[in-house]
Order: C-alpha cells, then sequence, then structure tokens
C-alpha cells in the first residue's frame, strides 16, 4: 500500500507539472479503476486546484446549475454524474460543453473518470488534453493498449501514459 500511494504521488506531481488541464482515465477494468483514479485525483489535489469528474451509475443526474452536484473530499472538489441510456447526447449539448469551459477556468486541472463506457471515453476526446490508461497484468492485453493508444491520438486526444497494476 506505501508503495502504491508513492506511486500516485508521482503521477500526481507529473500531472501538476504538466501545462495541460483536462486528463482523461481509460481503465481496462471498470471494478478497480475507481478506486485508482480517486487516490490519484486525492494527491492532485495537495498539489492544484484540482476537480474529479466522475461517471457514474448513481442517481445524480447532470443538471445545468452544476454547483449544487460539487461535493468537497478534503482538498479535491468532486462531481458525479450519472450515465443514462442516451449519454452521448448529454456529452454532446450545450450544457455539458459550458460544464468543461467553467470548470477549465475555475479549476487548474479536471480529472475525468472515463472508465464505465468505452464510447463515453471516444466522445470526451473532444475535451480532454491526453489521456491515461490503467491497464492491469494478465487482464489486460498489449494489443489492447496499443489499439487504443492508436485510436484516441487519432481522435486527437493523446495518451499520456499508462499506469500498470501488478
Amino acid at each position: 500500500m506505501k508503495n502504491n500511494k508513492l506511486n500516485y504521488q508521482k503521477i500526481a506531481i507529473k500531472l501538476a507539472s504538466d501545462s495541460k488541464k483536462t486528463i482523461g482515465f481509460i481503465s481496462f477494468d471498470e471494478v478497480e479503476s475507481s478506486d485508482i483514479v480517486i487516490k490519484i485525483a486525492k494527491e492532485c489535489a495537495k498539489i492544484k486546484n484540482t476537480v474529479y469528474l466522475n461517471f457514474t451509475d448513481m442517481d445524480n443526474y447532470f443538471i445545468s446549475d452544476y454547483t449544487t452536484m460539487i461535493k468537497k473530499e478534503d482538498n479535491l472538489a468532486r462531481i458525479d454524474i450519472s450515465l443514462t441510456e442516451d449519454s452521448s447526447n448529454l456529452i454532446n449539448s450545450d450544457e455539458f460543453k459550458k460544464l468543461i469551459f467553467d470548470l477549465k477556468n475555475k479549476f487548474d486541472l479536471i480529472l475525468i473518470n472515463e472508465s464505465k463506457d468505452e464510447a463515453i471515453s471516444y466522445l470526451l476526446s473532444a475535451f480532454d488534453d491526453e489521456k491515461i490508461l490503467i491497464a492491469y497484468e494478465n487482464k489486460t492485453s498489449k494489443s489492447k493498449v496499443v489499439d487504443a493508444k492508436k485510436e484516441f491520438e487519432r481522435l486527437g486526444s493523446p495518451i499520456m501514459g499508462v499506469v500498470y497494476n501488478i
């Protein structure tokens, strides 16, 4: 556990020192990803004014006054947005575009957990400066990581790095 915390701190330092503002996290194992991304986000919040945007199955539907959706966890601001059957309409909506624009003006760093739905991660490429892939030993094939890297770079959202979990 101590080594993981140190690794999360190193990732946070890298993210905080980069000029990019919006980073998407994509995991090839949805179950474990939220825990990893939130730990990295909390470490980032110790360095920079950070917001963590999480897509979830909870009943927390997006509303245009997103400020009421912000929860504070220590130094980290968190927004949970429910996925609906038509999440592509949400992500392509003017309200969501305004949310991202406002967050970019209010926060130094926006971390988006895009692991819930692969299609969403492709749609969110329009907002991300870069992405970080989360891969798992004995679960994630090299070809899957390489294919994802190529596809996201084609969409204009380059891969900043890969977090490899053993």
